[in-house]
């Protein structure tokens, strides 16, 4: 399939929009600018810098800290810009290393964005699809106030591989969607074909009315399930959003869904609510048909809501679902009980992020039970969300520090993964592998580094046989595990050199050749480097003769 534009003719037309931005921002302003690989932004950036040093504007490049005891990130940008008087203009990059050490940075730049303004100059954000699909959440109100679209940047003379986009998400498996090889094989195969089909649509140039509404919306449909698919999302709905037929509900669920991906919240919220009156006035006149889709509706606005921290809207949505669920269960236990629990699930994790604990884990126990009573005439369908919940549990238990609850929750999960695994070892081994990292960490935290060792080695294991059939997919989990070995040994009362820089080196000859294409790797990168550094080894040094010997 032909993309809707070159890859080359965007990457120049998105240039010059970023060039204008600084030279017409004269004072405050943000926009955001996506791209997945990092040389591709170190590209943009030199280019713009420049173009605009030509033109008589002097643009600076910040790196967010990683430092732990970083200060607040408008202070570091305060600071920065008292240090270069002569500055016209920010581009800000490192921003997913950064999170791995601040998870609530974005948080605090959206409270902060006043405090942005006033420093009275343009900022362009470099973000990742990852950090894209973070910060249309996190910070929302900052993302609202952006002067224009994002600027989507691929490699300059590269057109878009849609095939591989698909292949690259399918060959990682989706925990709950998708659990056997014959179910990412048919999404492959459907997608693949709407590709075609669109493509050949186009080249007949039919009637854009039929293409929308027959082709696009399932292509949408199914691109909202993968990772990296912004930009896919973006070009279709620029080209056929007009066409699609939003009298009908489905097809604004789906476009909601489109919008919430690509980060325009406030038209997903419009097209959600829009959806859920008709399905409404649909099951006044057919409930047994339409409840149904009015759940599904105010369930996924109830996510939305959430996520803009609208958190009383979203409790009063979940509610409503949850009384739904449990209506039609009365009549159907076996239909709609799984619902009933996935809800109380959904709602128990809302509460938890509210701080409102003792409602968080009467929610978790209710949904347990069901699960529970589910698998007993169907484990093999039910007892993975048992071990989901157990996880979601354990998780809030280690976030009050209640260690005791949180390891027995994790234990719990890791003896389901463990049989699930011995009848389907591709589908269930990488939950086992994450879970046991889980609870390594926990007896990490706990100081129990016999317990934690042992757990990190049993995943790392695990890991490298999966990565032997699929690198791409579980190599940088494998990267990831060595790190968390690597620092054990460091810190552990009778520290091992040899064994924590074996670690280091290995997952660093693993990373590197990864992080260009896959670059939220570079927080282990990064990690391995603090490691090498707290050792008191000069780590540019260290993987200096680390590449010379390879």
């Amino acid at each position: 399939m032909t993309g809707l534009n070159s890859a080359s003719d965007e990457y120049a037309d998105n240039l010059k929009i970023a060039e204008r931005f600084f030279l017409q921002s004269s004072h405050r302003g943000f926009l955001f600018a996506v791209s997945n690989d990092e040389l591709v932004q170190r590209e943009v950036n030199a280019s713009l810098q420049l173009l605009l040093k030509g033109k008589g504007k002097t643009i600076h490049l910040y790196t967010w800290s990683k430092e732990p005891d970083a200060i607040h990130p408008v202070e570091q940008l305060r600071q920065l810009q008292q240090q270069h008087l002569d500055l016209n203009g920010l581009i800000l990059d490192g921003i997913d290393a950064a999170l791995a050490h601040h998870p609530n940075l974005f948080v605090q730049l959206n409270f902060g964005r006043e405090a942005l303004s006033a420093l009275d100059i343009p900022l362009l954000f470099w973000l990742s699809s990852r950090t894209l699909q973070r910060i249309s959440v996190e910070s929302i109100d900052l993302y609202n106030q952006r002067v224009g679209a994002n600027l989507y940047f691929e490699h300059s003379g590269e057109t878009t591989d849609h095939d591989n986009t698909a292949r690259r998400y399918l060959a990682k498996k989706e925990m709950v969607l998708l659990r056997s090889n014959a179910s990412i094989s048919h999404r492959e195969a459907h997608l693949k074909l709407l590709q075609r089909q669109l493509a050949d649509a186009e080249q007949r140039q039919c009637d854009p009315v039929a293409v929308a509404n027959e082709i696009v919306c399932e292509l949408l449909s199914l691109y909202v399930k993968i990772p990296e698919t912004a930009q896919l999302i973006q070009q279709l709905m620029e080209r056929y959003n007009g066409f699609i037929d939003l009298e009908e509900p489905a097809n604004c669920v789906i476009v909601a869904k489109a919008f919430h991906y690509v980060g325009e919240i406030g038209k997903a919220l419009d097209l959600y609510k829009k959806a859920l009156q008709s399905y409404r006035e649909l099951a006044k006149m057919n409930p047994q048909n339409y409840l149904p889709e009015v759940a599904v509706t105010l369930n996924n606005l109830a996510a939305l809501q959430a996520a803009k921290n609208n958190f009383a809207a979203a409790e009063g949505d979940y509610r409503e679902v949850l009384t739904i669920w449990n209506e039609l269960a009365k009549s159907n236990p076996q239909r709609y009980q799984p619902n009933v629990a996935a809800t109380l699930n959904n709602l128990a994790a809302l509460q938890a992020s509210m701080n409102y604990f003792t409602a968080a884990e009467t929610g978790y126990q209710e949904a347990l039970t069901i699960w529970r009573e589910l698998a007993k005439s169907n484990p093999q369908s039910y007892q993975l969300y048992v071990a989901i919940t157990l996880d979601n549990f354990a998780s809030l238990h280690d976030s009050k520090n209640d260690f005791t609850a949180a390891e027995a929750g994790y234990q719990d999960a890791l003896g389901i993964y463990r049989e699930l695994a011995k009848s389907n070892p591709p589908s269930y081994l990488p939950d086992l592998a994450q879970t046991l990292n889980n609870l390594a960490a926990l007896h990490y935290r706990q100081n129990d580094f016999t317990a934690a060792e042992a757990g990190f080695r049993e995943s790392l294991k695990i890991r490298r046989e999966l990565a032997k059939s699929n690198p791409q997919s579980y190599l940088p989990d494998v990267a990831m595990t060595l790190t968390n070995l690597a620092e054990l040994y460091y810190k552990r009362p009778e520290p091992d050199k040899q064994k924590s820089l074996e670690c280091v080196s290995e997952a660093l000859r693993l990373a590197l050749p990864l992080v260009e294409t896959l670059p939220y790797t570079q927080e282990y990168i990064d990690t391995a480097l603090n490691v090498i550094k707290a050792w008191g080894i000069d780590p540019e040094e260290f993987v200096k003769q680390l590449v010379m010997h390879e």
